[in-house]
């Protein structure tokens, strides 16, 4: 009772302002403004015959550009609050190329943002070729925008990222799959500004936000994420990251970058290990106990020269021996049942489990109504004999 529900999906009608996180009386609102940006600009084409080093030229000028204008805007202090959004910044860039010029030179002049002004000083006196190529790459990295369900979900206000800190709201991002792998950084611009919103709480959180994401792996390296892993305690979030495997996790954060994520956990839990390396290195983990091995031996001969009765002999040894031996081997693991679960919890021994899943229990699937996720058997692994 007294709980509030948002979903935000691109079907839907709710939305909400992913700039309004940025307080710019903060010291570091600057800083939060080049953030935002790095979040939702997008990928952009290379050009033929264009070297890298040149490439990366117009796109980091691109984002100079997006980041100019963001920063005029918000510290302008003639634009209503609830119009200052994404939607706003890309149509200041989808103008023509002599307009967008004057405006540059106009926040050069007079914006109320140091940013802005240092920023726009050296590109609206581009030479018209380079900036033809700097404002085509900032209209392609923020071409998302332009999708009208996209921009209604980061531009809208129908409530703040902030209430996630009163402990009564719960917002639930339905973003379709074909959406996410077309335009990940809808994800990153979602799921950023929200963690932004409790970091800027400074801890004054009624309870924990607790930020379950699924698909982890389109939100890429995120920054935000360590934050959240690093210092949780002290901004009472509780991130909980689900990857379809452990290469997802490596090729995300590299093999150093995943080694951190798995010192600072507190948890993790494998399912499913199909890869024989994971199986393998989530086994040496999972640890080994002591045996006692038991050896045993015989052997009888005779020996005698012609002509005589000879003599017989035979014997036995046995041997006892202490052996390491892994408390699940790595075929074990890659042969676990489809609801079958490892955790490995800090400071306490390994868990072998069953996932609770709510569509194969009989007190809750009912309770469900139909969906993709029932099954005419009860569990993973078991068929109705044909």
């Amino acid at each position: 009772k007294g709980h509030t529900v948002y979903v935000l999906d691109p079907n839907g009608s709710t939305g909400f302002n992913a700039l309004s996180w940025i307080d710019i009386a903060d010291p570091l609102a600057e800083v939060n403004v080049r953030v935002q940006v790095a979040r939702g600009y997008g990928k952009t084409s290379e050009r033929a015959g264009q070297a890298a080093q040149a490439q990366q030229f117009f796109r980091d000028q691109g984002k100079n550009l997006v980041t100019c204008l963001l920063a005029h805007m918000l510290w302008h202090p003639n634009v209503p609050a609830d119009a200052k959004t994404l939607r706003a910044v890309r149509g200041g860039l989808t103008v023509p190329q002599d307009e967008l010029r004057d405006t540059l030179e106009g926040i050069y002049l007079d914006s109320e943002s140091q940013l802005a002004r240092d920023l726009a000083g050296p590109l609206f006196q581009m030479v018209p070729e380079t900036f033809d190529g700097i404002m085509s790459n900032a209209q392609e990295g923020t071409a998302w925008l332009s999708v009208t369900p996209y921009a209604d979900m980061v531009c809208g206000g129908d409530y703040d990222p902030a209430a996630l800190c009163n402990g009564r709201t719960t917002v639930i991002c339905q973003i379709p799959m074909k959406a996410l792998d077309e335009t990940p950084e809808i994800a990153r611009v979602v799921v950023g500004s929200h963690l932004g919103a409790v970091f800027e709480a400074e801890g004054e959180v009624n309870g924990r936000v607790l930020f379950l994401l699924d698909e982890a792996i389109l939100l890429g390296g995120m920054k935000a994420l360590t934050t959240a892993r690093d210092q949780g305690r002290k901004y009472r979030i509780t991130l909980q990251l689900f990857y379809q495997s452990e290469g997802q996790a490596v090729e995300t954060w590299g093999r150093d970058g995943w080694r951190a994520w798995c010192d600072a956990v507190t948890w993790r839990m494998y399912g499913t290990v199909s890869d024989l390396q994971t199986a393998k290195d989530l086994s040496a983990t999972i640890g080994a106990f002591g045996a006692v091995a038991q050896s045993r031996g015989s052997n009888r001969g005779r020996s005698a020269r012609m002509g005589e009765m000879g003599t017989a002999s035979h014997g036995s040894n046995s041997n006892e021996h202490e052996v390491s031996k892994p408390l699940m081997h790595h075929f074990d693991l890659m042969r676990m049942r489809g609801d079958a679960r490892v955790v490995l919890y800090r400071g306490e021994l390994p868990i072998y489990c069953t996932a609770a899943f709510g569509y194969m229990r009989p007190d809750t699937k009912d309770r469900l109504g139909q969906n993709r996720y029932r099954r005419a058997y009860p569990r993973p692994g078991l068929r109705r004999a044909s």
